[in-house]
């Protein structure tokens, strides 16, 4: 049997180290994510992220599993949205929602608190927004994009939606009065609302930091623990 007490101490050591470990990124996380905990509530292990590896990340190694920091771009372009479309949204969302000048449309990243929903955009991560930062979600929008590629955009009707966003009479063309009316169900509070209804939400503005963490290391090394 004293055979076996090496292999025994390592795995005690192991767990201890990992311990360590967990106990040292919990301690960051509550230290430097304290805006977006507060508001997450009960939720705050439950906003995902689909990511794409091939993008650069700041790694940040905790023995055997890593986080990842990362900065919300202030010129991201929408890879399915007209470009024209999205400044017309951003727009209309900044003034609406009186947002400083943050256009949620490029200068976010976009979460879920639906694991499942990020499976099509890569592996399944989890965020953490690092200090004070902005959001928007909506109750009744899952996913923006799929609105806007159901519409037929060109130069007229782009234009008829920024007169019915700006308050001109309507000439009821109904699929776009509708979408116009769904930019006005945005909101910018009850943020564990929003990542329980599955939604997307975009968290911003430009040049803020998060951290992520892969769900399965999160879900092997920590949910027991928290």
């Amino acid at each position: 049997m004293d055979d076996f007490k090496p292999w025994e101490n390592n795995i005690r050591m192991k767990f201890k180290i990992v311990e360590n470990d967990i106990n040292t990124f919990l301690d960051m996380i509550k230290r430097e994510c304290k805006p977006f905990l507060n508001q997450a509530g009960s939720d705050k292990f439950s906003m995902y992220q689909g990511v794409n590896m091939k993008d650069n990340f700041d790694e940040i190694p905790f023995g055997d599993f890593k986080i990842y920091k990362k900065r919300v771009r202030g010129n991201r372009k929408p890879s399915d949205t007209d470009v024209k479309l999205s400044n017309i949204i951003d727009e209309y969302l900044n003034k609406r929602y009186n947002l400083g000048g943050w256009k949620p449309r490029t200068q976010s990243k976009f979460f879920t608190g639906s694991a499942i929903a990020t499976q099509e955009y890569g592996l399944t991560y989890i965020g953490f927004p690092i200090g004070d930062f902005k959001y928007l979600w909506s109750p009744e929008i899952k996913d923006l994009w799929r609105i806007t590629y159901k519409i037929m955009w060109g130069d007229e009707s782009l234009n008829y939606l920024k007169d019915i966003l700006d308050g001109k009479p309507s000439k009821n063309i109904y699929e776009i009065d509708q979408f116009a009316e769904l930019l006005n169900t945005y909101k910018f509070t009850d943020l564990d609302e929003g990542i329980n209804s599955g939604n997307e939400i975009m968290i911003g503005p430009a040049n803020l930091e998060y951290y992520l963490i892969w769900e399965n290391d999160f879900n092997y090394w920590m949910k027991d623990e928290i």
